[in-house]
């Protein structure tokens, strides 16, 4: 199976050629300000950028897991779904990129 953020990495890339196209340049200051107005498409879900911090986000369907035991692995079921705009605040972002501090969900990720 493809890894979770295989469909992030597509959709980004695919997003960056567009803005190159549509800048008509591979500048970075004239493809930056293109795609902080952009959405882009992921085969899971749609993202926009935030123009401030240059966050992508999108609606996250949130809820309670349960073991899906006819899938393969760890796999989990999304059960009572809810839907929120879920984006750190970008006063929050700005003062940890100052102070160069990783982000808060970073002690989550796996390092292998």
């Amino acid at each position: 199976y493809p890894h979770i953020v295989a469909h992030d990495a597509y959709g980004i890339m695919y997003t960056y050629k567009k803005a190159i196209e549509k800048a008509r340049t591979i500048e970075t200051d004239a493809v930056i300000e293109v795609m902080e107005t952009m959405e882009f498409e992921t085969p899971g879900y749609n993202r926009k950028f935030r123009k401030e911090d240059h966050s992508a986000y999108t609606d996250v369907p949130y809820g309670k897991t349960t073991k899906a035991p006819e899938l393969v692995g760890i796999a989990m079921n999304l059960t009572d779904i809810h839907d929120a705009n879920i984006i750190e605040p970008i006063e929050d972002v700005l003062e940890r990129r100052a102070k160069k501090t990783p982000a808060p969900w970073m002690k989550y990720v796996i390092k292998g």
